[in-house]
């Protein structure tokens, strides 16, 4: 992140957003540190928190969509992201809040399908939240390319009314699954 701040403070904007083999929360960490003019790795808990609220609200409105406004049941639901071991990692430089966002986003894009209320902001969901997955671990695009795949083609069988939706999602998917694949 500190080489990147040099790169970015003498205008070179090109190779902090193209630099591939960086991981997109170190091209963040690196952006906070050019903005406060300190390389401070406690400026990062800005991002941190934001990512790990993001979290807890995407898997309280997930449980609250998917239990018809249970307020109770969504509360617990997301008390998983208060437990000792993610609240630790959610505060340290570590990739994992961005990938627990992740997967909680893409949960919260399929109960939104699931539900049948918001299927644009759903399969948007689904894409942000699978960007944040495998731009973190890309070793895992091989896994979850076909499951969604699946998934999505379940969906369609069950309700042909989400057809556009779909087809968006996929499309997104598989792109970013390219953007990966060519970047590694």
């Amino acid at each position: 992140a500190i080489e990147l701040v040099d790169s970015i403070r003498v205008g070179n904007w090109g190779e902090w957003l193209y630099l591939y083999s960086i991981h997109a929360h170190v091209k963040w960490l690196a952006l906070i540190y050019w903005v406060f003019d300190e390389a401070n790795p406690l400026l990062f808990e800005f991002i941190n928190s934001v990512v790990w609220v993001t979290s807890v609200i995407s898997v309280y409105l997930s449980a609250r969509i998917l239990f018809n406004s249970k307020t109770v049941v969504a509360g617990w639901a997301s008390s998983f992201l208060f437990f000792p071991t993610v609240l630790l990692s959610s505060t340290q430089l570590l990739r994992d809040p961005f990938y627990i966002l992740g997967f909680s986003v893409v949960t919260l894009g399929w109960v939104m399908i699931y539900r049948d209320e918001f299927k644009w902001k759903g399969a948007f969901a689904i894409i942000a939240g699978y960007y944040f997955i495998v731009s973190i671990r890309p070793y895992i695009v091989p896994l979850l390319l076909p499951v969604f795949f699946v998934c999505t083609i379940i969906f369609l069988f069950r309700k042909r009314s989400l057809l556009l939706p779909t087809i968006a999602m996929l499309i997104g998917i598989f792109s970013i699954s390219m953007f990966v694949s060519m970047s590694n």
